[in-house]
């Protein structure tokens, strides 16, 4: 998935979204006010240089212009959303105006995990090339940078790794699933098993990661169980068929299912 964020530029949320975008390598953008305008002067025209200027040099002109020109918008809010801000309250009427899907996460709500899987889900389901994040200010809600830029850092990297990772192998796998080569095992030469064998872990191990975009990684591990039963069990399987290719079985099958 490929997907590009845009913000105002403001302090707090709005930086935070550039700044993460920037340290991980997204493409970034978005409209400030004229003059590069924020509320701690005037935004980096170097490190921020894909900001482009609106005609006004007041604030909502690029609240509006960055809801319109993107196919979502996350707003992170760290109170009840009776308490937003003018301006978070603005960007929620123009995703209306513009009927463009929005979310809003309360990082004093839920646990991170949750959190970050609402955005997964989110950005699946509306298939969201262009995001446009907003929130508070520093000035209003100190310490949010820092929350919203921890937050943003963990659900991106999270994301785009899963969906990157998934679109790698959709490409070297077909989208039916191809028989196991356990099926095809026979008994006349050891080597030939074992080899078999390897290729078949390597195969489960494969498709065990074509993971959805939306579903978290943390919710994808196998526990430490789950993994010992499963190298019991091929080695159980290996064991098995050294017997029969030795003619110590009296299993007559051309194939052993473990």
């Amino acid at each position: 998935m490929s997907i590009k964020i845009v913000s105002g530029g403001q302090t707090g949320v709005d930086r935070s979204a550039l700044d993460v975008a920037i340290e991980l390598n997204y493409k970034y953008g978005g409209w400030c006010p004229r003059g590069r305008k924020a509320e701690d002067g005037i935004i980096d025209s170097i490190k921020y240089a894909n900001l482009e200027e609106t005609s006004s040099n007041h604030y909502p002109q690029r609240t509006e212009f960055n809801v319109r020109d993107s196919d979502g918008t996350l707003i992170i809010i760290v109170g009840n959303e009776d308490t937003m801000g003018r301006g978070s309250k603005l960007t929620v009427n123009m995703t209306k105006k513009y009927e463009k899907p929005l979310l809003i996460i309360n990082l004093n709500q839920d646990d991170k995990i949750k959190n970050e899987t609402k955005v997964i889900e989110w950005l699946s389901m509306h298939k969201i090339k262009i995001l446009n994040i907003a929130g508070p200010r520093e000035e209003t809600t100190p310490g949010i940078y820092k929350q919203a830029e921890q937050f943003l850092r963990n659900t991106f990297t999270e994301t785009f790794d899963e969906c990157t990772t998934k679109r790698n192998i959709d490409e070297n796998y077909p989208s039916s699933p191809s028989p196991s080569p356990m099926t095809s095992i026979t008994h006349s030469n050891p080597r030939a098993i074992s080899s078999t064998l390897i290729n078949s872990q390597r195969h489960l191990t494969n498709h065990s990661t074509l993971l959805p975009c939306t579903v978290s990684k943390r919710s994808q591990k196998l526990n430490k169980n789950d993994d010992l039963l499963s190298r019991n069990s091929l080695v159980q399987t290996t064991t098995r068929n050294n017997k029969i290719s030795n003619g110590n079985d009296d299993d007559s099958s051309s194939t052993y299912k473990q």
